[in-house]
């Protein structure tokens, strides 16, 4: 099965194949078959955990990890950040990288936290947030 499956998506691959079955939090270069490979589960409990290669980040510690879509000026397609927060450790993320969604075979790049920038405002009409 992992085989068929790897031959599939490496035809098209995803954004991210995502698990949350591991105690940990990790997002790994997918090679061929996406562009990252994400696990993201911590919540109660922690499982060790051991970079390979093709480890962007790695940690045994309790946590989640975030996708934030952004428009951007000069990229029609957006660009994807990936951030790690770690409970306990402040609000901040304790890890960060982008991809650019337009450029399909383009490596993640690591973005520190002054560079992650602030989400644009839309120019299409969202849902109206009523306060009560």
């Amino acid at each position: 099965m992992v085989k068929v499956l790897g031959e599939v998506l490496g035809e098209n691959p995803p954004l991210a194949m995502v698990g949350g079955h591991d105690h940990s939090l990790q997002i790994l270069d997918g090679g061929h078959q996406a562009r990252l490979v994400v696990v993201s589960g911590s919540a109660t409990k922690v499982s060790g955990v051991t970079s390979i290669d093709g480890t962007l980040f790695a940690h045994a510690h309790r946590g989640f990890i975030v996708f934030d879509f952004h428009e951007a000026v000069d990229n029609a397609a957006g660009i994807a950040l990936v951030n790690v927060v770690e409970t306990g450790r402040g609000k901040k993320p304790v890890f960060s990288l982008a991809l650019d969604l337009a450029r399909e075979k383009s490596s993640p790049l690591p973005v520190l936290p002054h560079e992650v920038p602030a989400p644009q405002p839309s120019a299409k009409p969202g849902p109206q947030r009523t306060e009560r």
